[in-house]
Formats: structure tokens, sequence, C-alpha cells
């Protein structure tokens, strides 16, 4: 079966090992031809011990022998924080595949401790556009905020990802996975910033396509 590289990339505390987790549990659910499980393997790089460290996760479907994607093999990368997706990006995302990256600022570790600077984010999502087909930018942190909860982010960027077409995923065992994942009495609230993160991604597509700028209850940009 065809290998898909996926990465989650963000800073600790903003839900990118759970997102991760969310699409493995989303491939046990889903089933291949031959009545099984789709095959999945995870692995996770922690850049520091602490809130605000770098943190990603690689997320393989398919026949993948390691838990770790090759560089320039990810088809899709999941960025929760501007700047962590394009240190992800540089080395890992592949000619063809697509980013979709959160454009909320989350200042990492390393930054604020002065060892690196931060890039203007047109800069960083211009870079983002030279190393892959495509790119979706917008502010899910925004949109998270607008449905009362700030740390439903993550799962408004799992919504975006889904509305890509890159995830060997359907929306219904995505939907199912975030229904029985989510903390008690909130399942509703993460359903809601699934389908409010794929409503984004898809009128961002279409306005893109039209010429014209997308919204929905965020701006944003494709390229």
């Amino acid at each position: 079966m065809k290998t898909t590289n996926v990465i989650v990339a963000g800073v600790g505390g903003q839900g990118s090992i759970l997102a991760a987790h969310i699409l493995g549990k989303a491939a046990i659910r889903k089933k291949t031809p031959d009545g099984k499980p789709l095959q999945v393997r995870i692995g996770e790089t922690y850049g520091a011990a602490m809130r605000g460290g770098k943190v990603f996760s690689h997320v393989r479907f398919g026949d993948a022998r390691s838990p770790l994607t090759m560089e320039d093999a990810a088809e899709l990368i999941i960025g929760l924080e501007p700047l962590e997706a394009l240190r992800v990006a540089i080395p890992y995302l592949s000619p063809s595949g697509v980013c979709i990256v959160n454009t909320a600022k989350y200042v990492p570790a390393d930054v604020k401790m002065g060892r690196a600077k931060y890039p203007a984010i047109p800069e960083i999502v211009g870079s983002l556009k030279k190393l892959g087909r495509k790119v979706i930018a917008f502010d899910a942190t925004a949109a998270a905020k607008g449905l009362g909860k700030p740390q439903v982010m993550s799962v408004v960027m799992l919504g975006a990802a889904s509305a890509t077409g890159m995830l060997p995923l359907d929306e219904k065992s995505l939907m199912a996975t975030i229904e029985a994942e989510a903390p008690k009495g909130t399942a509703e609230l993460n359903l809601k910033a699934f389908r409010l993160g794929r409503e984004i991604a898809e009128d961002l597509s279409r306005s893109t396509a039209a010429g014209a700028q997308g919204s929905a209850g965020s701006t944003g940009e494709v390229a």
C-alpha cells in the first residue's frame, strides 16, 4: 500500500501530539478493502521538555517501515505554529506537498531566550510557498477563539487538513475519533472546530480559484 507521510509541527501546549494521535486512531477506525485497519506509525520529536519547546510528530500511513519520514517526502505538513512549520518544512516537505499553517504566533522557547530570531509571518508563508506545491495559511487560533475555546485550534487545523484530500482518512473516521477522544463535555465543540477548519480551507481554495480573498470567520490565503 502506498505510504502517505504527514507531519504535525508546533510547540508544547498547542495540542500537536493530540492531533497526531487523533490521526493515528482514525486510521485504526478506517478499514482497508480487505477489512483490516489502515496501518499507521507515529514518531514524535521533542525539542525541549518544556511548554513552548518545539514538538513535531511524524504520522505515516500505509506500508511504512520506520516511524520517521525521509527528507523531502512529507506530502502534508500541519503547522500549528508558523515558525515551527517552516523549520519542519525545510527538510521534510515534498516539492509536491501541501502545507497548512496557522498564522498566529506562539513564540518558541529558543526565540524567547534570544537564541533565534522570528521572521515576519509573510516571510514565513512566502518561504513555505517556495518549498511545496500548495500552502493554506489562515489564523486558526482566531477561529478557535471565535468558538469560545482557543484550545481547539489543533482540531480546527485537522479539519483544514481533511479538506485538502491529502489524508488517506475519510471525514467520518476523523469525526468519530474526535468525538471519542474529546474531553468529557467537549465533543460537540470539537466537532464544530473540525467542521469550521474544513469550511475555512474549502472557502479559501474556492476563493483563490476565483481570484478573490477567502473568508470563513478568519482571513487567510492559498497559494
